[in-house]
């Protein structure tokens, strides 16, 4: 069996064309690699020779792959780009919470306003101060919720039903997301900002004039 490369250490990364490996044996490891993590030298010549038979080109065998997967280092060169792909994974998501925290913020205040400024149209048949006082509470713990520091439980209750209830904060973000804008929605609902309002999204809610 053919030498082992040496992986080049002149900045590329090692998933990139190595020194001493041809543009031809670079597209077999390329294959290799985006089989991803279940990835196998037979399943990569079996992709190979899937293409082969489509330009009816010559097959390849499994000792040539298996010696090319040995010579140039197909695993570790794998696992390294696997690793690289996890890094940047877990800065995306980092990025994508950054930003999740952010809007829930921007929404959290512009309801807060929308609340106060509601505070002098509601008529006491509606909602007395104290019902008003405690949605804005409500808004200062969907802070903390937005920031990851909830309440053990929020729930307010009205005189038109309820309670908008948030128990926990779900670990999945799209979940964490959806109680967050149906609490949103059914507080400046409740709040009367609005004919109609009961048939608006949140978007809608959320563009009403301060």
């Amino acid at each position: 069996m053919a030498e082992r490369i040496t992986l080049a250490t002149d900045g590329r990364d090692p998933w990139d064309q190595q020194k001493g490996e041809s543009e031809k044996k670079h597209s077999y490891f390329q294959t290799y690699l985006q089989l991803g993590r279940t990835r196998t030298p037979k399943k990569t010549v079996e992709k190979l020779n899937d293409r082969a038979r489509e330009a009816g080109a010559k097959e390849l065998s499994r000792r040539t792959i298996q010696e090319d997967s040995y010579r140039y280092r197909w695993a570790e060169r794998a696992a390294s780009f696997d690793r690289h792909m996890d890094a940047q994974w877990a800065k995306a998501v980092i990025e994508h919470g950054r930003r999740m925290v952010q809007e829930h913020l921007k929404a959290g205040r512009s309801l807060l306003a929308k609340a106060e400024a509601a505070l002098g149209l509601i008529t006491p048949e509606e909602m007395s101060p104290a019902d008003a006082a405690k949605f804005i509470d409500l808004y200062s713990k969907l802070t903390r919720v937005a920031l990851g520091e909830p309440e053990t439980s929020v729930a307010v209750s009205g005189p038109k039903g309820g309670p908008v209830q948030i128990t926990a904060v779900p670990d999945d973000e799209s979940a964490r997301e959806a109680q967050l804008r149906a609490a949103s929605v059914e507080i400046a609902q409740r709040l009367g900002l609005g004919v109609g309002l009961a048939e608006m999204d949140e978007e809608a809610i959320l563009a009403l004039p301060e």
